[in-house]
């Protein structure tokens, strides 16, 4: 394996910082672990497995510039891999362990450079796979549709996006799809499958003249609701413009509740996701420019049925860390993943682009705790020479932190998987 140098400011990020090369784990079960290939790997989701006896991994494989396949890596408690699989011509998005096995939610691709038409040359479908406690498909759902013109059948493109599962044991699938067909925007959709992988349910929700963007979590509330976060998307040229919109259903219905943040905004609020805690929801995502530039970022609260809670909002600078006046930015900074905690708070993943007063050069993982209220309590800075991206945070049984991404050095990125303390130490 080759040499990354991954580097902790502990306590705060002025302090005095460690080096750690694939780190050995402590008596705290502190580790970092790289997982990379001859090309290039990506890491999008870590948890715990429903057992608690180590980690399952899904990242991305770049093959070439066309071709893509999933990765499932299943880990001991300390990080060391059990098994690996691969899903060929796929993407991944979204990982769930059950008692016997895991869901795996994603995109199927279909690539073809003879089709006649740009748009068919590489098409995808919404997939979502279960694995048995080996790594084995033993089921799958794949969501595909087609649009016949005058003179063509056109294929609908689906993405998946994550999975829960509802209290009667059913699969709650969320994704979207866009039409091929006229100027068409990005729709959510929510499915429900039963144990054996058969349609209950479906249902679309357009947004009009903005995509729909879904962040990677859908919940069930307490109430037999459902909840998710998308980011109302539109894009020109190279400036964009976007704002959160906070959906919340009964289940194979339409909208009971569609709350919005930022949408008379000048900057957009672009959200990355939401993780359930207490009695509320937390949702982490950038605010920046419309060509993202000066960014930060922002959390705030949902409640359980759906309603941002006013006042809530937060905005989170690297350099100085609580703003005051949300337009300030010392440093680049993207909100990039949430998870709830034991004690009702949340702990912010974001990715800090380093200046010259913070940050140990190209992209850095900053770590933020917020109480139930959305206050800060502390933070911890986690980064080495090359560029450290944060996609997922989850919590522990033990308490700690579990975080997966990117690790880019030199042009060859790889899967990084680090456990801290529960105040994001690396204690070695």
């Amino acid at each position: 394996m080759r040499v990354v140098a991954i580097i902790l400011l502990a306590a705060s990020i002025f302090c005095s910082c460690r080096k750690f090369d694939d780190a050995n784990p402590s008596s705290l079960s502190s580790f970092i672990r790289l997982y990379e290939g001859t090309v290039g790997y990506k890491g999008i989701m870590a948890t715990e497995t429903e057992s608690k006896d180590g980690y399952i991994i899904v990242g991305n494989v770049q093959k070439n510039i066309q071709e893509t396949d999933a990765i499932v890596i299943k880990t001991d408690i300390l990080g060391n891999t059990v098994w690996q699989q691969t899903i060929s011509n796929s993407v991944v998005s979204f990982v769930e362990p059950v008692s016997d096995g895991y869901l795996i939610v994603g995109d199927r691709i279909d690539f073809d450079p003879n089709a006649s038409q740009i748009s068919e040359i590489s098409n995808t479908d919404a997939q979502l796979i279960k694995m048995d406690l080996d790594g084995n498909i033993v089921q799958q759902f794949i969501r595909k549709d087609s649009v016949i013109t005058s003179t063509d059948t056109l294929r609908v493109d689906y993405h998946g996006s994550a999975v829960t599962i509802d209290q009667a044991g059913n699969l709650i699938l969320l994704g979207s799809f866009k039409n091929p067909v006229g100027n068409s925007f990005e729709r959510s959709f929510v499915v429900a499958l039963d144990p054996t992988f058969q349609v209950v349910w479906s249902q679309s929700y357009l947004l009009q003249n903005r995509d729909y963007i879904n962040s990677r979590s859908i919940y069930v509330t307490p109430s037999s609701n459902l909840i998710w976060a998308s980011t109302a998307f539109v894009s020109s040229q190279n400036l964009s413009d976007a704002y959160l919109s906070v959906l919340y259903t009964g289940e194979n219905s339409t909208f009971k509740n569609n709350d919005l943040f930022g949408e008379n905004d000048t900057r957009s609020h672009l959200v990355s996701g939401i993780s359930e805690s207490g009695f509320n929801y937390g949702v982490v995502g950038t605010y920046a420019e419309s060509n993202g530039q000066n960014a930060n970022i922002y959390f705030l609260l949902v409640s359980s049925t759906g309603t941002i809670i006013s006042g809530s909002e937060r905005y989170f600078d690297g350099a100085t860390i609580e703003l005051t006046d949300r337009d300030v930015s010392e440093s680049q900074d993207e909100g990039k993943a949430i998870t709830g905690t034991n004690d009702g708070g949340f702990v912010i993943a974001g990715a800090l682009t380093s200046t010259p007063s913070v940050g140990n050069g190209g992209k850095d993982v900053i770590l933020i705790k917020v109480d139930a209220f959305g206050n800060h309590i502390w933070n911890q800075l986690i980064g080495g020479s090359g560029d450290e991206e944060a996609n997922s945070i989850s919590e522990t049984s033990d308490g700690g932190l579990l975080i997966c991404g990117t690790n880019n050095v030199n042009g060859l990125s790889s899967i990084f998987l680090i456990k801290t303390s529960k105040r994001g130490e690396i204690v070695n």
